[in-house]
């Protein structure tokens, strides 16, 4: 009997398989074109100045500005005024800007670097195939993850808390997804005994 599965996560679309003995992580935006990232930064950053509370998250694949700590409505203002400048000045080019409002943060990242492509590009490349397909999130950067799991009847999506959501359920706390990962072994093995299936894999996208 045999069991794999494979792991998702992060803003940064990475991968990891966690059957292998040592198992890595890969990052699967390592060649695009981030030739934007120091114009946008000087940008940020100058908000940032300008804006208590803010801070400034710089990660491989784009950049995140957060204003959660910020006077709200000025944060809010300054957020708005991001946005507005960053979809005219990339309205020609392959960057994404997205503001999640209730979270309080402004990404900018690469429009080809998202989760649902991460996992339409793993679904499309993967000959085997999944037994199982979970997608859990929280926040407005997994919807993306969601619309490409729906209609197959071997994927469930879950978000975490009441919201309006792509997703198809909702778990109440981010321990309830904790103890959810920490069940699927036994799921894997209940659905290995149960249909005298030689194999089974499992893929968790978060």
């Amino acid at each position: 009997s045999r069991s794999q599965c494979s792991l998702f996560a992060g803003s940064r679309v990475i991968k990891a398989v966690t059957t292998s003995p040592k198992g890595q992580w890969h990052c699967m935006g390592e060649n695009c074109d981030l030739s934007w990232k120091d114009e946008v930064l000087s940008i940020l950053q100058s908000f940032t100045e300008r804006t208590p509370g803010s801070s400034l998250e710089l990660k491989d694949s784009g950049l995140t500005w957060h204003f959660g700590e910020a006077d709200a409505d000025f944060g809010f203002a300054q957020a708005k005024n991001l946005q507005l400048h960053f979809d005219q000045m990339f309205q020609s080019q392959n960057v994404r800007v997205m503001m999640a409002p209730i979270k309080k943060y402004i990404v900018i990242q690469p429009a080809n670097i998202n989760k649902g492509k991460a996992i339409s590009s793993i679904l499309h490349k993967d000959p085997r195939g999944f037994d199982l397909i979970l997608g859990i999130g929280d926040e407005r950067t997994d919807e993306d993850m969601f619309d490409v799991l729906q209609g197959s009847s071997q994927c469930f999506t879950c978000t975490v808390g009441k919201k309006i959501t792509k997703a198809q359920y909702y778990i109440d706390s981010t321990e309830s997804v904790l103890l959810t990962l920490q069940a699927l072994p036994a799921a894997a093995v209940h659905y290995t005994t149960g249909t005298g299936a030689g194999s089974s894999s499992m893929s968790v996208s978060m």
